[in-house]
């Protein structure tokens, strides 16, 4: 996807399409100035403030999913809770062998997936759907399809809630900052599960 976004450059959109009224930007008048938009628009304080609001979200979405898995289990329900291979990877990792997989494991996660996803999901994917369903359906959908594609029933409606606002943050501020903040935020989920590898998995 990649390679496809630096070899056909219109079939992955950088730059802002909306300014903070609402209000429609004007396509760039070409690729590299699609790219230079987008890295312009990436702020510190921008970065800081919607990473707050990620987590805040991810935090509600977490407490609802619980709180509905707890139903089901009231119902005689009982949904699985497996957690995603590569956090489980992390949580359990031993630290009495070599460095060298978790470093590799650290990069992929921090810059590898952040870059990829995003630039597959709100790069392509999402500017995609918006030519041909209303701006809020191609939120959802692209949300959703992001927490599908985790494989772990036990996070998807945080991660579908992080998919959607990612779409909303890309729309305001451009792909660079989605990458950026994607990042920042698996960079708080590495760090966490290391730290504290019992009570990040069981949020």
């Amino acid at each position: 996807m990649v390679t496809i976004g630096l070899t056909f450059p219109k079939s992955v959109q950088w730059s802002p399409s909306a300014k903070p009224e609402g209000l429609a930007l004007p396509e760039p008048a070409s690729p590299w100035e699609d790219l230079k938009t987008s890295w312009k628009s990436l702020q510190l304080k921008t970065i800081a403030t919607a990473f707050l609001s990620l987590c805040a979200i991810a935090i509600i979405a977490g407490l609802i999913w619980k709180a509905f898995y707890y139903f089901c289990e009231l119902n005689g329900q009982i949904l699985p809770e497996e957690l995603q291979p590569l956090v489980e990877l992390i949580a359990q990792y031993n630290w009495s062998g070599s460095l060298w997989p978790i470093t590799t494991l650290a990069v992929a996660c921090i810059i590898g997936a952040p870059l990829v996803e995003e630039i597959i999901f709100r790069g392509a994917l999402y500017p995609g759907l918006k030519r041909v369903l209303p701006r809020g359906y191609a939120i959802i959908l692209t949300g959703v399809l992001f927490g599908i594609i985790h494989g772990s029933l036990s996070a998807f409606l945080p991660l579908t809630a992080f998919g959607c606002l990612l779409c909303v943050f890309r729309d305001r501020f451009g792909l660079a900052t989605c990458i950026c903040l994607h990042a920042a935020f698996n960079f708080h989920t590495f760090a966490w599960l290391i730290i504290a590898p019992h009570a990040a998995t069981q949020f």
